[in-house]
């Protein structure tokens, strides 16, 4: 086995490894990982939770509904 000091180690370079993937990916096929991200979240929340895919240009809009409406005032 694997002493404390080379198992952080490699679980560093191994995290590291994978989260760098992810972006690499991420940036080259953002719709592809956008569905796979979502199915996760999907997976790991209860069945009553509704995912919603359009949440945040919902609220990106009610941002700027709310930022007219401040200024127009």
């Amino acid at each position: 086995m694997l002493g404390p000091r080379r198992a952080q180690r490699y679980l560093r370079r191994k995290n590291i490894a994978v989260t760098r993937t992810l972006y690499k990916w991420s940036k080259r096929f953002p719709k592809l990982m956008r569905r796979l991200l979502i199915a996760q979240v999907r997976a790991q929340l209860p069945e009553h939770v509704n995912v919603d895919d359009g949440v945040w240009q919902r609220r990106a809009l009610a941002d700027q509904t709310e930022f007219l409406n401040r200024v127009l005032r």
